[in-house]
């Protein structure tokens, strides 16, 4: 008989099981009712982890959305790549030497 692994999440005063392997972003969904704004990232122990990494253990979660600091860094930095791939789409990677983005 093999048995699944669960995690216990903490966070908002809730504690909640999750399966091994979970995604963080799955996890927000539960709690996303609780914020006004998308949830951007999730916070384990003061690490900041993305949306898409799986949970690996039982840890207390604290969600940032972009009014936070780290959160708003994180909309720009994933805004600035989506605009990089489209400039590489259109133009080639062959026809450009550097591309410089100033703030």
């Amino acid at each position: 008989m093999i048995s699944e692994t669960f995690y216990t999440i903490h966070a908002l005063g809730r504690a909640i099981s999750y399966p091994a392997g979970t995604l963080y972003r799955q996890v927000a969904q539960d709690f996303q009712s609780e914020y006004e704004d998308p949830i951007l990232l999730a916070k384990r122990g003061g690490k900041l982890c993305e949306l898409g990494r799986p949970l690996t253990r039982d840890c207390e979660l604290t969600f940032l959305t972009a009014r936070d600091k780290p959160g708003l860094q994180t909309y720009e930095r994933s805004t600035l790549l989506l605009l990089l791939k489209a400039f590489y789409d259109v133009t080639g990677h062959d026809e450009v030497d550097r591309i410089c983005v100033e703030h």
